[in-house]
């Protein structure tokens, strides 16, 4: 099995072991899960650059606001979306990335989550559960 395919699955386990349900997207990069509490939505967006290694800063921007626009329609307007870019390559990940302060990567080939210092250093106290995970399963 491909190890950005593994290590995505293994995040979507873990993050439907911890509450949060799948919303499909008609993009395959691109997973949302979800967890709405007291008119609050808290979200991780998966991407997966290791399936496209061409996805663009834009086209990660415009993605990543469409992915809030369910929750706003229906009436939610505090939405929290944290994403993790899965990649091979860290420095293409963070071109991806590269305004968005709530972006994380991770390194599929070594199982890590890896938060840089211009990122937020934790989501809901989720950075060391998801590090914990991925170095323990």
């Amino acid at each position: 099995m491909h190890a950005g395919i593994q290590i995505k699955s293994k995040i979507e386990y873990f993050l439907q072991r911890d509450g949060y349900q799948k919303m499909a997207t008609d993009v395959p990069e691109y997973t949302l899960f979800f967890r709405a509490e007291n008119q609050m939505v808290y979200a991780f967006m998966i991407v997966d650059a290791t399936q496209n290694r061409f996805l663009m800063p834009d086209q990660y921007r415009q993605m990543k606001e469409a992915m809030a626009g369910p929750f706003i329609t229906r009436g939610i307007s505090d939405v929290h979306i944290q994403s993790l870019i899965l990649a091979e390559d860290a420095r293409l990940a963070q071109n991806i990335c590269q305004n968005d302060i709530f972006s994380w990567i991770v390194d599929v080939n070594n199982e890590k989550l890896l938060v840089f210092e211009d990122k937020v250093a934790d989501f809901y106290g989720m950075a060391s559960k998801i590090d914990m995970y991925l170095a323990t399963e």
